[in-house]
């Protein structure tokens, strides 16, 4: 009886003393901060799914590459940012200076199996992004390939000449066939008129297939073709180094790549999936 009294207190005192251990542990994160160059934060309602899924609230920070070249340098380690999402391989050359996670052989192979790796696998293609040509529909000549727009065609586009800084490494300058080939693509770029109620665009228009996607007005009145051979620009992953909620990226990477989880995604862009072998996308 005595020693019972001197061990119940001991018992419920290890109890207590259990419980506030328990409270002490930190919650594990259900967030994940995703930096991106052309979603804004209602796009969150793209990845509704995942969050539904997973439970991980997603938050997007609308930053251009500069911006988030210049918020990691800053931040370090404690960067409230985890995983970097561009649309275009001109915003990898930007963050080219920027150290990313360079992410497990084995996790990509199992775990991602359809986005493909590049440049140490510090980078992931999300999506393709092709070069199309869009036209009026009752246009009697139309160019077939990227070679007639150096020699044949006059363009034009509604996006900034940079975009086609990745079209031209496609084709490169390294040999005299592509130097004249580059030299006649950028004589033959005209300015994009743009078109008002009285009168109808009818010139031949070099776009990417994401921009024609979210244009109703251009997609209305145009038809879209993919030329033969057909080059594309990617939309990429980035991994931030030593991310704070790494295990929420993992668990949107693999999201992502499923197929039938990507699909809504994909559908609502205009991208296509990274392993698409009817396109070629080099690397600059």
């Amino acid at each position: 009886m005595v020693y019972s009294k001197f061990l119940l207190p001991l018992f419920l005192g290890l109890v207590l003393v259990a419980c506030k251990i328990e409270e002490a542990k930190p919650e594990i994160s259900k967030k994940l901060v995703l930096a991106s160059d052309f979603l804004e934060a209602k796009d969150t309602v793209l990845f509704k799914r995942f969050s539904k899924k997973t439970g991980i609230r997603l938050k997007i920070l609308n930053l251009n590459a500069s911006q988030i070249a210049q918020k990691l340098k800053k931040e370090g380690y404690n960067s409230s940012i985890d995983l970097v999402f561009v649309k275009s391989l001109n915003s990898v050359k930007i963050l080219d200076k920027t150290k990313f996670q360079e992410l497990d052989a084995n996790f990509l192979r199992e775990k991602t199996p359809s986005l493909k790796a590049f440049k140490n696998a510090t980078w992931l293609v999300a999506g393709l992004d092709p070069f199309v040509f869009s036209y009026i529909p009752d246009t009697t000549k139309t160019a077939k390939n990227y070679s007639d727009l150096s020699t044949n065609f006059t363009w034009a586009s509604p996006q900034s000449s940079e975009q086609f800084s990745v079209l031209l490494a496609h084709r490169g300058s390294h040999s005299k066939k592509d130097a004249k080939w580059k030299k006649g693509f950028i004589q033959n770029n005209v300015t994009f008129n743009s078109e008002n109620d009285s009168l109808q665009n009818r010139q031949f228009l070099v776009i990417k297939h994401s921009f024609f996607t979210k244009n109703k007005e251009l997609s209305k009145q145009r038809e879209v073709f993919f030329p033969d051979k057909t080059y594309a620009d990617r939309w990429c992953f980035a991994v931030v180094d030593q991310a704070i909620n790494y295990g929420n990226v993992e668990a949107f990477l693999m999201y992502y790549s499923s197929l039938s989880e990507s699909t809504y995604f994909i559908k609502k862009t205009g991208v296509f999936r990274s392993r698409e072998n009817h396109f070629i996308a080099q690397i600059i």
